[in-house]
């Protein structure tokens, strides 16, 4: 009689695993798909199987034992419909769990994925930030270095220029006080006329050359100070890009700390759905 129930149960399982098809599932889920798979809602053809089926061991002349089988296949055939419910349920249930969980897992990676890019961006941000920092830092001491330069190049012109007017000077004095000891006054006056209207002509023209050096240099502090004022502006929008990728840092963990949220309910829901799996499994026990 346990052999022929076996049978039935067994054609019953094989005719549905050929209608629903195979379905992917691990660990305890899995097992209760292969243990569970929901039958074809044919009882009164199992019925006929597995009584062809039970002919064929008690052709032997065995009535009585016959007798018993058919019973107990038509015991089974008004069980089915109940046996068919549950084990769709189950599968039902099985298949929602690991949508549950797929989808759950696809969004934890996509979330990640982004977080990790956002954050990426934000230290390559932060690393250029801090490279124009260094490089403004770098151009203002050497601004400083060449203006100081430039400042005491211009003070050495300027001093070797006085001390060649001073030599020129002292030999125009050895040249008038010879003129003075050849010539009389007035021509020795109009020597020193001379002598002095060259100092003044060579002066003019040193002073229009340091004029010239003063305002080449002004061009060149003014042209900096512009790039200064330049990369001041970069450094601004550096500052203003970095803080709008930190907010989006903030506005990404506010997203993950909704999705965590809600992977918590999906969570809650799967439990449940588990518990609804564990009762149908443990009542399908109880009515086998």
């Amino acid at each position: 009689q346990d052999q022929s129930v076996r049978d039935a149960v067994t054609i019953d399982s094989r005719a549905l695993s050929h209608e629903s098809g195979p379905v992917v599932m691990s660990g305890r889920s899995a097992s209760l798909h292969r243990n569970y798979t929901a039958p074809d809602t044919q009882p009164s053809a199992q019925g006929q199987r597995s009584a062809v089926h039970s002919t064929n061991i008690h052709d032997m002349g065995n009535s009585e034992v016959q007798t018993v089988v058919a019973n107990q296949i038509a015991i089974d055939s008004q069980l089915n419909p109940e046996f068919t419910s549950m084990v769709r349920s189950n599968n039902s249930l099985v298949q929602l769990i690991l949508k549950l969980e797929a989808a759950s897992a696809e969004k934890d990676n996509v979330t990640r994925g982004l977080v990790q890019e956002i954050r990426v961006s934000a230290e390559m941000r932060a690393q250029d930030l801090t490279r124009y920092q260094n490089n403004l830092t770098e151009m203002m001491r050497n601004m400083q270095e060449v203006h100081k330069n430039e400042a005491k190049r211009a003070l050495r012109a300027v001093q070797e220029a006085i001390d060649a007017m001073k030599k020129q000077l002292q030999d125009k004095e050895t040249q008038i006080a010879q003129l003075m000891e050849e010539r009389n006054v007035i021509a020795l006056q109009r020597a020193r006329i001379l002598v002095l209207t060259q100092e003044v002509a060579d002066l003019t023209a040193l002073l229009a050359a340091s004029n010239a050096i003063v305002e080449e240099q002004r061009k060149r502090i003014a042209e900096l100070e512009h790039e200064l004022e330049e990369k001041e502006k970069e450094w601004a929008s550096l500052r203003q890009m970095l803080a709008e990728q930190q907010a989006k840092i903030q506005e990404l963990e506010a997203e993950i700390a909704r999705l965590l949220a809600v992977q918590g309910k999906l969570e809650a829901e799967i439990a449940e759905l588990k518990h609804q799996l564990d009762t149908v499994e443990s009542r399908f026990a109880v009515e086998r």
